[in-house]
């Protein structure tokens, strides 16, 4: 029996989402029983198109987050599904998650960075964006200093477009 999305977080274009995946599923035979399935922006509305050329690109294999920023219930896992939305929430792309990792923001090793396509690849330009992506987050939290945060890093592989 195929699973139906049912984890998708409320957007308006819910109904595009559903029928991308499905017509993910029926590419797919290998799919486990329950999957479990999000439906997200990469990033922000600001950056998530140039992520999604990225990840169609094949140059984009990984992402980063604050580990702070998920619940027990939401932190990834291998054998997740992102649907990834672009800035108008419609369905790019779909990614599986094969493998998560946690470093401190100041230990990041430049495999990631490389990973995550971006820029010069550089740990240098990955620190860089990162802390001016987290930095809402860290103003938030009134934090001083993000070298200690524990960082989530996903890797991923492209399974439909």
């Amino acid at each position: 029996m195929k699973q139906v999305v049912k984890h998708l977080k409320p957007f308006t274009m819910e109904d595009l989402a559903i029928k991308f995946w499905k017509e993910f599923e029926l590419s797919n035979i290998t799919l486990p029983q329950q999957p479990r399935i999000i439906s997200e922006m990469a990033g922000n509305e600001h950056i998530t198109n140039e992520l999604i050329n990225l990840y169609l690109s094949g140059k984009k294999t990984a992402g980063s987050s604050l580990k702070r920023v998920f619940d027990e219930e939401d932190f990834p896992k291998s054998g997740d599904y992102w649907i990834v939305l672009d800035n108008k929430r419609i369905p790019k792309c779909i990614l599986k998650t094969v493998k998560v990792e946690e470093n401190k923001f100041g230990e990041v090793p430049l495999r990631i960075s490389v990973a995550e396509g971006e820029g010069d690849l550089s740990l240098e330009y990955w620190r860089k964006a990162h802390i001016e992506f987290f930095a809402s987050d860290l103003s938030e939290e009134q934090m001083q200093s993000i070298e200690d945060e524990a960082i989530i890093t996903e890797h991923f592989e492209l399974v439909h477009k």
